[in-house]
């Protein structure tokens, strides 16, 4: 096999792609306090509010392979058979240098 060099030129052919067919659906007559709560649910998981829709509808139909609830009440149970010190900025500086030697 011959070495590349800077500059050499690689022609590389790769198979057609098909994209996926996808529907578009406009929305009216949004009450304002639905729109700002998606909104923010958005911004809290750093989606566009067209995903976050989306996210709502297919948890909204089932399509969700675990809905949101049944996650926090896994995390909320094994959170409880955690036993918890009190944390402190003092006790985060300890752990933090103890972790540096």
């Amino acid at each position: 096999m011959p070495r590349l060099t800077r500059g050499d030129r690689i022609d590389i052919h790769l198979p057609p792609v098909t994209l996926a067919s996808v529907a578009s659906i406009t929305l009216k007559n949004v009450p304002k306090g639905v729109h700002a709560a998606l909104k923010q649910q958005a911004r809290r998981h750093k989606r566009s509010i067209n995903e976050e829709a989306i996210v709502c509808l297919d948890v909204a139909l089932g399509r969700s392979p675990r809905a949101t609830l049944s996650i926090l009440d896994e995390v909320r149970s094994l959170r409880a058979g955690i036993p918890m010190k009190n944390v402190d900025q003092g006790w985060i500086d300890a752990a933090k240098r103890q972790g540096r030697r």
